[in-house]
């Protein structure tokens, strides 16, 4: 696998250069991490409280689990799954817009909390269900992913002594 620096999102934008899509991608790694670590710890105390409020897992009294080291895993490969997608799917062309809200999603979904913190009965139906279930939750978090990612990395527009209005030049 070759870093060609030369490649672009369309062939009339100038290439990009590997700095800025490492600095991209790294935005891209935090972005994921901390909407899986929010998504992860909302539910985790909404479900366990009935309340909307951030628990972690060692919030709970003696599980056969490690709580916290289960929370710090879950919400890498949250992350980890995230980027995959956001990567395989940023290399399809007819999909590219929508291959870091679909990483979004995916990150959350992978990145939930082990169902045996919750019981040991859980099937992966029910995991499905649970993260389905969890849309008041998810959708706003996936709203502040979106938002954040489209604010930085946008290109400079240098204003004219004319205004606004009037191009560079």
């Amino acid at each position: 696998m070759s870093l060609d620096t030369t490649q672009t999102a369309h062939p009339r934008e100038k290439p990009v250069s590997f700095r800025r899509r490492l600095a991209r991608t790294a935005f891209e790694a935090a972005l994921l991490l901390a909407g899986t670590a929010a998504f992860n710890g909302i539910l985790f105390g909404h479900v366990r409280t009935g309340a909307y409020r951030f628990a972690v897992h060692e919030d709970v009294p003696a599980t056969s689990a490690n709580e916290y080291g289960s929370f710090v895993v879950e919400i890498a490969l949250g992350m980890a799954a995230g980027l995959l997608v956001a990567v395989l799917l940023g290399r399809i062309g007819g999909i590219r817009v929508l291959a870091f809200p679909l990483a979004a999603v995916a990150a959350l979904y992978a990145g939930m909390p082990d169902a045996r913190l919750f019981g040991s009965t859980w099937t992966m139906g029910e995991r499905a269900a649970l993260f389905i279930d969890a849309y008041p939750i998810s959708v706003p978090v996936v709203l502040v992913i979106l938002l954040l990612h489209a604010l930085p990395f946008r290109g400079r527009r240098r204003m004219s002594p004319g205004g606004p209005s009037q191009p560079a030049s």
